[in-house]
């Protein structure tokens, strides 16, 4: 049913609206930005803006009307491994950590995967524990892009 990652994550693409796109070239045009790399990075970020609170929604149960939407709620709560970055921003990959989120236990998150990099066991119910997920991989984001540099 789902689109599934290098590591068996789902990639649920469909939580990246079209109008991500329109909405970072309005925001663009409207900063009177020129169209080089600028375009790139301000693109990536709302998308991942858009992706990060609708997924959000799902895995906290407040968007769950549309079937993939509520499959997605159901199969992150029983364990599934889902991607933490859209696949639209995906062309670049992460060498430090797997940007994947799972369920492992009652009120126990696993960000990343052990064996492949950085990984974090984060305790507490998703609404309690949602925040810190989205601390670490930003974090951990910007901490390998620095030491790529």
């Amino acid at each position: 049913m789902f689109q599934r990652g290098v590591y068996g994550e789902i990639l649920p693409i469909w939580l990246v609206p079209h109008a991500s796109s329109q909405r970072s070239i309005g925001v663009m045009s409207r900063g009177g930005m020129d169209w080089s790399d600028q375009q790139n990075t301000l693109s990536e970020r709302v998308i991942f803006s858009d992706y990060q609170k609708n997924l959000s929604q799902v895995l906290l149960g407040r968007k769950t009307e549309d079937p993939a939407d509520f499959a997605l709620y159901r199969a992150v709560a029983q364990g599934e491994r889902v991607s933490l970055r859209p696949i639209a921003v995906n062309g670049s990959e992460l060498e430090t950590f797997v940007p994947v989120l799972a369920r492992i236990g009652d009120e126990q998150w696993q960000l990343g995967i052990g064996g492949e990099g950085r990984y974090a066991i984060v305790m507490g119910s998703i609404d309690e524990v949602l925040w810190q997920v989205w601390w670490y991989f930003l974090e951990w984001e910007k901490a390998e892009t620095v030491e790529g540099e």
